[in-house]
């Protein structure tokens, strides 16, 4: 494999690692303070609605699993570069746990939660499915926020290492006298 495939791959993982980093870190220090001020309606039906939006192929496909995908291709691309080889690994394996958290964790609070009909649901079943949903989830999210931050720094270190395997090659440049 080239330089510039193994460089696109590590590219690609730092970029799609970063991206999901800073949606879950948006998400724990933006969105999910807004919502607690929103009566309970309020909370379930704009959750609702941005869980819809959430689901798309851009993020899902492009910086939430991409970011797995990229990572994992990364590692074996770089395979033979041991300290690169050991960063991307913890990266990978770091992601794929938050990937995991959220597919077991978050995802089915998100499904229960969006069984709620606002318009038919009484006062007392809207603070249950609230309180049921909000502090679980929470939790599951601050997991799944640092995963994809750790993630994100052990790729930007081994987008820092240097290529160890270039110095073992011989100079093909010649010196002037």
């Amino acid at each position: 494999m080239s330089s510039a495939v193994r460089k696109a791959l590590l590219t690609a993982a730092t970029t799609t690692a970063g991206l999901t980093a800073g949606v879950f870190f948006d998400w724990q220090v933006t969105v999910m303070p807004g919502l607690e001020e929103l009566p309970d309606a309020e909370f379930i039906a704009t959750f609702q609605a941005l869980d819809r939006a959430v689901k798309n192929p851009l993020f899902i496909g492009g910086a939430f699993m991409g970011g797995a995908a990229s990572l994992l291709a990364a590692t074996v691309a770089y395979r033979h570069e041991p300290a690169r080889l050991r960063q991307l690994a913890a990266a990978s394996a770091v992601y794929v746990a938050g990937v995991g958290v959220t597919l077991a964790g978050n995802v089915p609070l998100n499904e229960k939660l969006g069984e709620v009909s606002v318009a038919t649901a009484s006062p007392a079943e809207m603070a249950t499915a609230r309180k049921d949903f909000e502090g679980p989830w929470k939790a599951l999210h601050l997991v799944r926020t640092a995963a994809a931050l750790g993630s994100l720094v052990l790729v930007s270190m081994a987008m820092r290492s240097r290529d160890t395997t270039a110095q073992l090659l011989p100079s093909t440049s010649k010196s002037s006298p």
